[in-house]
């Protein structure tokens, strides 16, 4: 019964998070020049310069003026979240709009999974505590 219980509030949670996020989800976009200041000012890289040069890359023949495509809060989170494998803002922003190329939303969908691993990790562990 306990166990069924915490269950369900976990499902109420999800679901309760899910509507917050797609409510926050009113994705932004822009032209070309509000992007380019957007990641100029966080970042210090001017997109203008951006040259696809991963080798293999699936974006060689990449417009980055097409990056008006993607929402601009999932370009930064791209940048953001590739940083972890390199500290090339521009290598960053190449990874980042390879993955939106296979989904607009990835990096939102990717933080709800993260976010989801996390609570089922902590329910393991208070279960397995006792």
């Amino acid at each position: 019964m306990f166990l069924k219980r915490q269950e369900d509030e976990k499902i109420e949670d999800l679901k309760k998070r899910y509507l917050q996020e797609e409510a926050k989800e009113e994705q932004i976009y822009g032209n070309y020049e509000d992007y380019r200041t957007a990641i100029q000012d966080k970042y210090k890289i001017d997109i203008e310069d951006f040259k696809a040069i991963i080798e293999g890359s699936p974006i060689l023949e990449f417009n980055i003026k097409d990056l008006v495509k993607f929402p601009l809060n999932e370009v930064i989170a791209g940048i953001e979240v590739e940083t972890e494998h390199t500290s090339n803002y521009m290598i960053a922003l190449e990874i980042a709009i390879a993955h939106l190329l296979e989904g607009g939303k990835y990096y939102t969908y990717l933080s709800q999974m993260e976010t989801r691993l996390k609570k089922s990790e902590e329910m393991k562990e208070k279960i397995i505590e006792g």
